[in-house]
Formats: structure tokens, C-alpha cells, sequence
């Protein structure tokens, strides 16, 4: 179960253009490591990710964002 804190809040906002508003809905699936991960050709994975994250969030009057996240679990984090 994930848990909103300022910390995350900070991260998604900070790599998005978008500013999260405080009602938005967050999904986590894991993965099972057959999956192809996506490349931006930016950056590598150096722990290969272990969820994939969502947030959807109303962006405007008649417009909804969805922001796609690989997450890694270390250890217990």
C-alpha cells in the first residue's frame, strides 16, 4: 500500500511538468520482470524496477493527465 507524503509529492511534481493537485486516484501493479522496460534513452536502470505506479488527475475542465511511473523496492523502501 502506498501512502501520500510530502516527500512523493515533491518527486512526482518536480519530474513532471504538471502540478499534482491533492485529489488525484494511484494505482501500483508489480511486475514481473518479463516485461521489456522502456528506454527515453536518457537513463538506464541500475535496480530494475519492481511497480509500475499511476497517478490520474484532472488537469483542467475537460482534461485528465495520467503520469506512468517504474518504481524499485530496495530492501524494505
Amino acid at each position: 500500500m502506498l501512502r501520500r507524503n510530502r516527500f512523493n509529492d515533491w518527486i512526482f511534481s518536480r519530474q513532471s511538468k504538471h502540478v499534482i493537485p491533492a485529489k488525484y486516484k494511484v494505482a501500483a501493479q508489480p511486475l514481473t520482470g518479463k516485461q521489456p522496460l522502456p528506454s527515453d534513452g536518457k537513463s538506464d536502470y541500475p535496480l530494475r524496477p519492481s511497480h509500475q505506479l499511476q497517478l490520474d488527475f484532472d488537469a483542467g475542465p475537460y482534461s485528465t493527465t495520467s503520469i506512468v511511473l517504474l518504481i524499485a523496492r530496495d530492501g524494505t523502501r
